[in-house]
């Protein structure tokens, strides 16, 4: 295997369009959370989730908090896994890295032994990507699916989270470690901060054409004063100190009826 081209995003970014790469792409998320959109399908994001995307397929992102990665064209990559998209995550040490950071530096400083230094970095990058996808086959399966039902009930204000996992057919216990392990948050705190960020869109896309309540239901909190407590848990104010900050940075956008936003169905 050998890198195409590598680049560091130096500062963090809100959005970037859809696009397509004639080889193997490699995503390392290094900073912030999002949505990576993958040939038609949302995937939420955050630090130390690796993307490996086939050639040709389509692929965006966006972040209301700005986000940053490492983006790496693989040739000659043999997938470490079947059925396309490769999701990964980065060990607890940060080896996809700091391997991603040396290679970086190799490209821009060019030392005398470049080429082999480079090789000998994809081969080790490669062998880390094995290792990552055996010993979380099982784990990020069962991470991913609870992602996938969590998205798929974003706006579902009737969803029981408890009961999603255990038809799932793993323990609540189990659910809960690997999921903490692998992005740092519980199944309920993520969903909370989905939710929330789902609302965010809707405020800043749509700002003064829907209430707080209604924005709260179409993010699946049909409680509005635990939507009010919880939204200003996360983002430190009030849903509608977020609004009046919108409408500041927006001054007489006017909303009408057709730019109504629908309620989040989950992967296409």
């Amino acid at each position: 295997m050998k890198a195409d081209y590598i680049n560091l995003s130096e500062k963090a970014f809100h959005a970037f369009r859809e696009h397509t790469h004639p080889s193997w792409e490699l995503l390392l998320i290094v900073e912030g959370t999002g949505i990576e959109r993958i040939d038609g399908r949302d995937y939420a994001c955050g630090k130390g989730d690796i993307f490996c995307i086939p050639p040709g397929v389509p692929h965006s992102s966006r972040s209301e908090e700005g986000i940053r990665d490492f983006s790496v064209g693989l040739l000659d990559f043999v997938p470490v896994k079947s059925g396309g998209l490769i999701i990964l995550q980065d060990d607890e040490d940060g080896n996809v890295f700091h391997l991603l950071r040396m290679l970086l530096e190799s490209v821009r400083r060019k030392p005398p032994n470049e080429r082999q230094l480079q090789d000998a970095l994809c081969q080790t990058l490669y062998q880390m990507l094995v290792t990552l996808s055996k010993e979380e086959l099982e784990s990020n399966r069962a991470v991913r699916e609870l992602k996938t039902v969590m998205m798929n009930h974003l706006s579902d204000p009737g969803f029981m989270l408890g009961e999603a996992m255990d038809e799932m057919g793993f323990s609540r216990g189990y659910l809960r470690r690997v999921f903490l392990k692998e992005t740092n948050e519980t199944p309920l705190k993520w969903l909370n901060r989905l939710r929330i960020e789902y609302a965010k869109q809707n405020f800043r896309q749509y700002p003064g054409l829907y209430t707080v309540r209604e924005i709260g239901e179409m993010a699946g909190i049909s409680d509005p004063y635990y939507f009010s407590r919880l939204f200003k848990r996360i983002e430190g104010i009030s849903p509608q100190a977020y609004i009046d900050r919108v409408k500041e940075e927006h001054p007489g956008r006017e909303q009408k009826a057709e730019d109504a936003p629908v309620r989040w169905t989950g992967a296409d």
